[in-house]
């Protein structure tokens, strides 16, 4: 738990309470990133930089304050602690034996949840063998989201090939405490609400979609997220990546639109609502911003029995 030295709290953004009453209690959705790293590491150096950026982002140090009085609790931020790194050494074992236990190690870390008070970070150094390690930080999504995954490793990489000089005169980056209050403060006050009974209009017009082996959900069932990642064969995704570019679209377009044909041809259903995972970062301040941006906007379509990919495209 930290130490709270302040009394005062900042209001949670929209993203962070959608979150939170997603997960219904405490910091049970987590972040994740495995960072690989080849060469002579020297792990004191890295711990170094792991401290000066939970010291440049407020977000890393503030835990979450719930009260009978507030429906949502307050971000309240601490003086920076002194981050712990549990250190695993894997040199001995085998290659498969590595896979193995880094894959128990990730799981492990992602379903253990987060104390709301804080800290809301765990960092694990994986040795593999001299030349290769793997960082492992491990975040409570009420405070990153995969952006912000992303522009952490690369400011760690920044930091950690800097000089001491170079460190000191990076500037100060947006605090996400300001960002939440700038959403909440231009946004309607109104809009909360008919943000959702906007979505309660859009549940409506889209048939319940029923996929197959899908587990029934009720009120009692804990809704834990999880991602799952395939690599495609280089020789599949040239392919994939040429029929993008001949119809002017993205790749993200593409494997929405197979998606949509894959749902139709399991649920014979014409009519999908999709939700697309919007950045919302379109502004270079944002672009460093550590914390949860991101939001789910709906894709509705409308498919026809003789369409094919390029027709969806459009």
């Amino acid at each position: 738990m930290l130490e709270n030295k302040s009394s005062q709290g900042f209001q949670m953004s929209p993203q962070q309470r959608h979150i939170w009453q997603q997960q219904k209690d405490g910091a049970r959705f987590h972040a994740q990133c495995a960072i690989f790293i080849e060469g002579r590491l020297v792990s004191a150096r890295l711990k170094k930089v792991l401290q000066d950026c939970l010291a440049r982002h407020e977000i890393l140090h503030t835990s979450f304050q719930s009260s009978q009085l507030l429906e949502f609790p307050l971000q309240i931020i601490h003086d920076q602690y002194e981050i712990q790194i549990q250190e695993i050494t894997l040199s001995t074992q085998e290659r498969h034996e590595q896979e193995q236990a880094l894959q128990q190690m990730l799981l492990s870390q992602r379903t253990l949840p987060f104390d709301a008070e804080g800290p809301m970070l765990r960092a694990a150094l994986i040795t593999q063998s001299e030349s290769q390690h793997i960082l492992l930080l491990t975040i409570a999504a009420l405070c990153v989201d995969t952006f912000s995954l992303q522009a952490l490793a690369e400011e760690l990489l920044r930091l950690y090939t800097s000089s001491e000089q170079e460190r000191s005169q990076q500037e100060a980056p947006l605090q996400y405490a300001d960002f939440a209050a700038w959403q909440t403060d231009t946004l309607d006050l109104e809009l909360p609400l008919a943000a959702q009974e906007f979505w309660q209009r859009q549940k409506r017009r889209s048939p319940h979609l029923t996929l197959p082996l899908q587990l029934a959900n009720d009120a009692h069932t804990e809704n834990i997220p999880e991602a799952f990642s395939s690599l495609l064969e280089p020789t599949l995704l040239e392919q994939v990546e040429a029929f993008a570019q001949g119809h002017t679209v993205s790749l993200e377009c593409v494997f929405v639109a197979a998606w949509a044909t894959l749902l139709w041809r399991i649920s014979h259903i014409s009519h999908l609502q999709i939700g697309l995972l919007a950045q919302g970062r379109g502004i270079p301040e944002l672009q460093t911003l550590l914390g949860p941006v991101a939001r789910c906007l709906p894709l509705h379509l409308q498919i026809e029995e003789r369409m094919d990919i390029p027709q969806m495209l459009q």
